[in-house]
């Protein structure tokens, strides 16, 4: 059974605006989907998405300090109990994912436009 986790980091206390485009993929993988929120900001936006099963905060990370070299470490651990680790395809995503999927040793996937089948994009 897939059970994926999707990174967002929040900058001036606000979402990533492709966050919902995100979930909506996810949705088309698998039933599990847990958020992880690299950042402070408002709460009630985060529980406000739909299909979501859990919600994990890594708060106190300063927007100066939301670096790869930071945050890929994080992601990893927290990694390792998901199938499948999404994110929007921007620069933040593309500036940690490479480091995340080189501390898991796993290939990653990136720029997916459309979503077949949970092994096939």
């Amino acid at each position: 059974m897939s059970k994926i986790l999707i990174i967002t980091i929040a900058r001036n206390n606000q979402l990533n605006p492709n966050l919902a485009n995100v979930v909506t993929a996810a949705t088309q993988i698998a039933a599990t989907t847990d958020i992880l929120v690299i950042g402070d900001c408002d709460s009630g936006a985060v529980e406000s998405l739909s299909a979501v099963n859990k919600i994990l905060v890594c708060k106190n990370i300063g927007d100066d300090q939301k670096m790869a070299v930071n945050i890929a470490p994080i992601v990893a651990n927290i990694a390792k109990n998901y199938t499948h680790v999404l994110t929007a395809s921007d620069s933040d995503g593309k500036d940690f994912m490479p480091r995340v999927a080189g501390i898991l040793d796993v290939a990653q996937i990136s720029d997916v436009i459309g979503i077949i089948s949970p092994n096939i994009f």
